[in-house]
């Protein structure tokens, strides 16, 4: 039997679904010569069609292709090449239209791979219904059906997707509602479509999931959704995506801030500015930016007038006046008091180091002897939690060089000598030394409060065992009472 007799069942089959008499009269057979493919069809590789072949050998045709006839009177072929249509053709188009102009042929909307199917098996005419589409309903009619195909990519939809906007200029809504896909979706396509071609060329033949491109979509800045392409299908990428969705989210809350900050009256400046300008003054602290807080809760007074951003951070600023010189003068008099009172807060903790190391220096190996069951006590008997190890001491030693040079170098053997010829010394300083006692140990933090060291009283209480009497500096030091302490000043 002819390839040609299988189409005889297929009428039958296909007049049953075609319920409106006009489409039924337009349902003719084309010889596939006369039919050329559309230029601007959005599925730009056919692809092979062997299975589809084979199938329309065994079973006919079983769907019709749906064609527009080209061009065939002068007055739409010099509307065309006028412009006065005011459609905007694509290059491929106009040279496509006009090539096939005054023939008796078709450009094919829906069934491209069927008629290449036809071709390749040598089937001489297809059924086809004839559509008096317009160009812009070409395009729409292309796109949402290839929109329907399961193995059409996701660049493929983008790219239908932006066509559909820029060239036939839909709305989202209109897009929605002709294709079937969620705004979301249509607008996370589009967003591939700003890839750059020639990092999505590179990452091509690494192993991307749909899922992951999906991603890539999420993330709204064009440059760095580029950065984070280099990473796609790489172990990299969910931890670029994750930064990248991060700054996202830190800018959208700053673009609230700020859209919120100037609509109650405040003026935006650099943060620069607002740092090294002294113009303005800092009527509040900085603030951490949160979604859920609002920044009236930070707006503290009228004259508040300026705000600027450093990363996730919000800085207040207002105008700097004569009150605020003052304010400016006494805040660094405060300053350079406090300084000079934790100098000298430095310096007398350094007098107080200093005998305690003269007292250590001073004590002899007929001393330290007598001073035995005490070191012992120390080392075997008391709290040892904040000290330091043996080997520490060791290497303190070194640096302190108590007289009689315990040791030049790191270690243990450099101490032989030392315990050789002075081993009861040798314990006793050891003793001290596994203290760490040094010229910064003191009873205050960096403020100049008072909060006691428990490390420096074991110090004070080995030395004053071994006969150091402390003197009314470090007893003041020791119990909180020095004038030099910040509540002392208080007066608390």
């Amino acid at each position: 039997m002819a390839i040609e007799n299988y189409f005889d069942d297929d009428i039958a089959l296909m007049d049953e679904f075609l319920d409106d008499e006009k489409d039924r009269r337009r349902l003719v057979y084309i010889p596939v010569e006369k039919i050329y493919p559309h230029p601007d069809n959005p599925r730009k590789e056919i692809g092979d069609v062997t299975e589809l072949a084979d199938s329309m050998i065994e079973n006919g045709i079983m769907q019709n292709l749906t064609v527009v006839k080209n061009i065939n009177d002068t007055k739409s072929y010099n509307r065309l090449l006028d412009g006065f249509d005011g459609v905007k053709y694509s290059p491929a188009y106009i040279n496509h239209a006009t090539k096939h102009a005054f023939e008796d042929s078709y450009t094919v909307i829906i069934g491209h791979r069927r008629l290449a199917a036809a071709k390749a098996i040598g089937i001489a005419e297809v059924p086809c219904v004839i559509s008096d589409m317009d160009y812009m309903t070409q395009i729409s009619t292309m796109m949402t059906e290839n929109l329907q195909r399961v193995d059409l990519t996701l660049f493929e939809q983008a790219a239908c997707f932006k066509q559909m906007k820029l060239d036939l200029g839909m709305t989202m809504n209109q897009i929605v509602e002709k294709t079937g896909f969620s705004e979301s979706t249509v607008r996370r396509r589009m967003k591939l479509c700003d890839l750059d071609p020639d990092k999505l060329q590179k990452a091509s033949h690494r192993q991307i999931s749909m899922d992951d491109l999906e991603r890539l979509g999420r993330i709204e800045d064009v440059e760095e959704r580029n950065k984070v392409l280099e990473d796609i299908g790489t172990y990299n990428f969910d931890y670029a995506y994750k930064q990248a969705l991060r700054k996202q989210e830190e800018e959208q809350l700053r673009r609230a801030w700020r859209a919120s900050l100037l609509g109650r009256g405040l003026t935006e400046i650099s943060y620069k500015e607002s740092s090294t300008n002294d113009n303005y003054r800092q009527s509040a602290r900085s603030y951490a930016l949160c979604a859920s807080v609002s920044p009236d809760a930070y707006i503290l007074d009228e004259d508040q007038q300026y705000f600027s951003f450093n990363g996730n951070t919000v800085y207040f600023k207002r105008d700097k006046n004569a009150a605020d010189d003052e304010k400016r003068l006494a805040y660094e008099q405060e300053r350079e008091r406090e300084r000079l009172r934790r100098d000298a807060l430095a310096a007398v903790t350094r007098t107080a180091y200093e005998l305690r190391r003269e007292f250590i220096e001073s004590i002899s190996e007929a001393d330290a002897k007598r001073f035995t069951p005490i070191v012992i006590e120390y080392n075997v008997l008391r709290d040892w939690s904040d000290v330091d190890n043996y080997g520490y001491s060791c290497n303190n030693y070194a640096k302190d060089k108590f007289p009689g040079k315990l040791h030049d170098i790191n270690g243990f053997s450099s101490v032989a000598p030392l315990i050789e010829n002075a081993p009861y010394r040798a314990f006793l300083v050891h003793t001290y030394l596994r203290w760490n006692d040094n010229e910064k140990l003191c009873y205050a933090n960096y403020n100049g409060d008072f909060v006691g060291n428990k490390r420096l009283n074991y110090i004070y209480d080995f030395l004053r065992a071994l006969g150091y009497a402390m003197s009314d500096e470090e007893k003041a030091l020791m119990s909180g009472t020095s004038p030099l302490y910040e509540k002392e000043r208080e007066g608390t």
